[in-house]
């Protein structure tokens, strides 16, 4: 099952840049994270819910394309989507566009990811509250 795909919206910020004056590689991950994280909040679904329901979430793999520069001041739009939620490991596929550029695509990320019991240490499969707000079944209308 696949979700609706969300959109984030984030300004590069001269921190974010590297000696040759474009987004670092490593903030690329960070940025898409913070997407991923905002679906998650906005679904009530926060990093301290999580803590008292004893689980959090564990990426076992990434791949990302860098395709085009990203410098200071742009504003990025990171589309993310859900899919395979129904299984014990779930995958992502987002996107990050200069949103001032329409459809100049700048890097896309594939993850794979699980839920994880922070007690037992070990991977378990997502139980359907988790499902939901893979799916975004928690968004306002």
């Amino acid at each position: 099952m696949q979700s609706i795909e969300y959109s984030y919206e984030v300004m590069v910020k001269e921190s974010m840049l590297d000696v040759m004056g474009h987004l670092n590689h490593a903030v690329y991950l960070t940025l898409f994270e913070e997407a991923r994280w905002d679906i998650c909040a906005i679904q009530g679904m926060t990093i301290e819910r999580m803590q008292e329901r004893g689980v959090g979430l564990v990426v076992i793999e990434a791949h990302i394309q860098y395709r085009k520069e990203v410098r200071a001041r742009d504003r990025l739009l990171i589309r993310t989507q859900f899919q395979a939620v129904d299984r014990k490991i779930w995958q992502v596929s987002q996107s990050m566009s200069k949103s001032t550029i329409k459809d100049e695509l700048c890097a896309t990320l594939r993850l794979k990811g699980a839920m994880f019991d922070l007690k037992q240490r070990k991977i378990i499969l997502a139980d359907q509250e988790w499902r939901d707000v893979f799916l975004g079944k928690n968004l306002q209308s």
